[in-house]
């Protein structure tokens, strides 16, 4: 046994690095897909959480996140308002 290794039992949940943070992403993108289909409103938070979820996965630079979660908060917004 390696002593500079961590072994899965010291990692959350006991699953290799990483796989929480990839474990919560594909719910919330899951949900909001689910909520997509389903035509339940989602709020233009929820939409711009997910959109940093994704650049954070293949996001280039930073102007392009911003100009994702803006359109991303318009949409949402825009929903949220013919939804009422």
């Amino acid at each position: 046994m390696s002593g500079n290794k961590p072994g899965l039992r010291e990692q959350p949940l006991f699953m290799p690095k990483g796989s929480v943070r990839a474990l919560l992403a594909l719910i919330l993108i899951t949900s909001l897909v689910y909520c997509m289909i389903t035509k339940t409103p989602v709020p233009g938070e929820i939409y711009a959480l997910a959109g940093m979820v994704v650049n954070a996965y293949y996001g280039k630079n930073k102007e392009d996140l911003e100009k994702m979660l803006e359109k991303m908060i318009n949409k949402g917004a825009r929903d949220v308002k013919k939804s009422r």
